[in-house]
C-alpha cells in the first residue's frame, strides 16, 4: 500500500514538472546578436507558438510572430492577433500592434518601443469575436 502511494506521488510530481516545463520561455541569441524568445502553450483545443525576435538595437525594430493550430495540427485562420506593449513602471498611452496573417495560421508584425526599460508584451488572440487566448511576455529593452 505504501509503495502505491509513493508511485502515485512520484507520477503526480512528474506531471507537474512536465506542465511547468511546457510554460518556460526559451531565450537564445543568434550569430547576428538577435535575441529570440520562444514560447509554446495549449488550451486543449488549440496549440500556440510564439517567437519574439529583437536585433541588437531593440528600439529600432522587433518582431512578434504567433502560429496557431487546432488539436489535429491544422492552421487556425481568420484570427485577430494583437500585441499590446506597456511599461509596468510608467503610465503611457497604448501601443497596440496588429499582427497580420502571413500564411494560414501564421501571424506576424513589427513592434517599436518608445524608450529603453522593462516592457510587458501582451499577445491577445480573437476568433469570431471571442478571445481564445492571451499570453504575456516580459522584455527588457536596451
Amino acid at each position: 500500500m505504501h509503495r502505491a502511494w509513493v508511485l502515485a506521488i512520484a507520477g503526480l510530481a512528474g506531471l507537474i514538472a512536465a506542465v511547468a516545463v511546457s510554460n518556460v520561455i526559451h531565450r537564445r541569441w543568434n550569430a547576428n546578436a538577435e535575441m529570440i524568445l520562444m514560447d509554446k502553450w495549449s488550451d486543449g483545443s488549440r496549440s500556440y507558438s510564439m517567437e519574439y525576435h529583437s536585433g541588437p538595437d531593440q528600439l529600432d525594430k522587433s518582431e512578434v510572430s504567433v502560429d496557431i493550430a487546432d488539436k489535429t495540427g491544422w492552421a487556425v485562420t481568420g484570427c485577430t492577433v494583437t500585441a499590446d506593449l506597456t511599461m509596468p513602471a510608467m503610465s503611457m498611452p497604448g501601443n497596440v500592434v496588429v499582427l497580420r496573417e502571413q500564411d494560414p495560421g501564421s501571424y506576424a508584425g513589427n513592434v517599436r518601443y518608445t524608450m529603453a526599460g522593462d516592457w510587458n508584451v501582451k499577445v491577445r488572440i480573437v476568433k469570431s469575436g471571442k478571445v481564445i487566448s492571451t499570453r504575456n511576455l516580459s522584455v527588457s529593452v536596451h
